[in-house]
């Protein structure tokens, strides 16, 4: 180099972690460190970096539900079960028609605040809303439920959608969705029901209690496998069900009737995948299918069970393309609040009033109805629902299945016009006039997922987060105490080893009795243990040379080299 020649640095670049996320993928699939980074404009040295921290990257990932673009920083919000709730909140309003806008966020943050303590300095100010909405890519200019959706984010996932069933060459029986909401089982019409203020019950001189369940259903794209429905609540044990050798429903214990990531992989393993894995071999089908479904806590583990898989669809875009949120869920609400009609007509012929017949509806009542209506929902109604996700689906089903398209709603209501206005005089007479039957049809016919009484509370969203935090503290003290054991019992080794050191001739006559004769016997184990320690060292330097090597040498594979790096990782743990 000349004099007048001047080394000129590099300049620093931050690369955004959806970068990084591809770069991983890549040398995953067996790409050489050197054309990734290429590619990325890094050095090599830095891909070999985030391939030790690809653990914290993927963490990171699943647990803020994000893809990284645009962020150079694994930064969580500081926050954490304010952010949070206020999502599972968003969420389930979202399925309604609640008004939702900035400040109502803001205001609810706020609550939330409260309601976890108030502890730490918190304001709603329009910075966190900014980077709220980020965090959970809602578009900035939401103001309703519908509106606050992906819309342009939905159109690309469908060509992902339709990439994946080619690449994996699925036939519609092989593709499954599934999807859960909640259910008042006890509501009936109200003004309050649908966004007013006014409770008929209550001014009637009585309150009807909130009971809600939590339904999870899923089939496959054809509708040729309807899986029995998850039905989650609150009592521990079902009364009325013990004269029953199989149960209508798959029924789960939980005290916010909450779906969790445990009872989510519990029903996977138990009910999914083995009644699938049946479904297929009758159906002469390849042992392979894929269960799409919404990730809305970001919790849930992405399962697989060999070639049955999950795939989450990306947030904000479940409403508009799911199959079972889109045309499924409010068929199935219609079928089962025929039901209740016929209940409470019944109860009116025999002079029950509104009061005595809302304590004889009990939950055996509910599940009995509930299956009867997924049962009655057709293979064309769900087949139907998939459009919006799989535009050709009837042309893939054609010719070779019988799918005749009927509206199984419309078919089912043929007649329950007079049921209708019967119910309507019924709750007339015991709510006085405050009730319309526009009220009646609007409860029965409903367009929308769920209804605000059948949505989470406050004190069950507070509830749920508070015993994920302490699931995830519980983790966490688990790791440290086994860090703590394993401290412990080194130290006691080398306590022990130090109380019976002996002499250096009394060493020398110990090894003699333990040198094996003519090549036969075992070495002490103990021995072994300290040949190993005093030795790690030079197995690591033979380490690295072999590293050295293998890099650049087309005859080794990116995985062979991982593999290298993660025994070095774990004998500089062990030193």
């Amino acid at each position: 180099m000349s004099l007048n020649e001047v080394k000129v640095r590099k300049k620093l670049e931050c690369v955004d972690l959806q970068t990084k996320l591809w770069a991983l993928q890549e040398v995953s699939k067996g790409t050489p460190v050197n054309v990734v980074a290429e590619k990325i404009n890094v050095h090599k040295t830095t891909i070999k970096y985030w391939i030790k921290s690809k653990d914290s990257f993927r963490k990171w990932q699943k647990t803020n539900n994000d893809e990284g673009k645009g962020k150079k920083r694994m930064k969580s919000p500081i926050h954490t079960s304010i952010d949070k709730a206020t999502w599972l909140w968003f969420q389930e309003r979202s399925a309604t028609d609640f008004p939702i806008c900035g400040p109502t966020v803001k205001m609810q943050a706020m609550k939330f605040w409260k309601m976890f303590g108030g502890d730490s300095t918190f304001k709603a100010s329009n910075g966190w809303l900014d980077k709220w909405k980020v965090r959970h890519k809602i578009r900035t200019d939401f103001t309703t439920g519908m509106s606050s959706l992906d819309s342009e984010g939905a159109e690309k996932y469908k060509a992902i959608f339709l990439e994946i069933i080619q690449n994996e060459n699925l036939t519609p029986h092989q593709i499954f969705n599934c999807d859960a909401t909640g259910l008042n089982y006890k509501q009936i019409p109200s003004k309050r029901t649908f966004g007013g203020t006014n409770n008929e019950s209550e001014s009637a001189g009585f309150k009807i209690k909130k009971k809600r369940v939590t339904i999870m259903i899923c089939s496959n794209a054809s509708g040729t496998l309807k899986l029995p429905l998850v039905l989650i609540g609150k009592d521990a044990k079902l009364s009325g069900f013990k004269s029953l050798t199989v149960r209508p429903v798959v029924y789960k214990s939980q005290k916010n009737t909450w779906l969790t990531a445990v009872l989510f992989e519990e029903w996977f393993k138990e009910q999914f995948v083995p009644q699938v894995q049946s479904f297929l071999k009758n159906m002469e089908l390849p042992p392979k299918a894929i269960l799409f479904m919404d990730n809305r806590d970001g919790h849930l583990e992405c399962l697989s069970h060999d070639e049955i898989k999950v795939e989450f669809f990306p947030p904000n875009i479940s409403l508009l393309i799911q199959p079972m949120d889109v045309g499924v869920f409010q068929n199935l609400k219609t079928l089962y609040r025929t039901s209740v009609m016929s209940f409470f007509i019944d109860q009116f012929n025999i002079g029950t009033n509104l009061p005595v017949a809302m304590k004889k509806l009990s939950i055996r009542n509910v599940i009995f109805w509930i299956t009867t209506a997924w049962n009655k929902v057709n293979k064309s109604t769900i087949s139907e629902s998939w459009k919006a996700l799989w535009p050709d689906i009837l042309q893939v089903l054609a010719p070779s299945d019988d799918i005749e398209i009927v509206d199984d709603v419309c078919y089912e209501l043929k007649g329950y016009e007079d049921l209708t206005v019967h119910f309507y005089n019924f709750l007339k007479d015991q709510l006085g006039s405050t009730i319309e039957l526009i009220t009646v049809q609007d409860w029965l016919n409903s367009q929308r997922v769920m209804s605000e009484d059948e949505c989470l509370t406050d004190s069950q969203i507070v509830q749920i987060i508070n015993e994920e935090e302490k699931e995830i503290e519980e983790e966490k003290k688990g790791i440290q105490r086994r860090i703590t054991a394993v401290l412990q019992n080194k130290e006691r080794k080398l306590q022990n080893k130090d109380d019976t050191a002996v002499t250096e001739e009394e060493e020398n006559k110990i090894s003699k009795k333990r040198k094996p004769k003519s090549g036969k016997g075992e070495a002490d184990p103990e021995d072994l243990c300290e040949m190993l320690e005093d030795s790690i060292q030079k197995v690591q330097m033979c380490l690295d040379t072999v590293i050295r090597h293998c890099n650049g040498n087309s005859h080794y594979t990116q995985q062979n080299l991982t593999n290298l790096y993660e025994i070095k990782n774990i004998l500089r743990n062990e030193s």
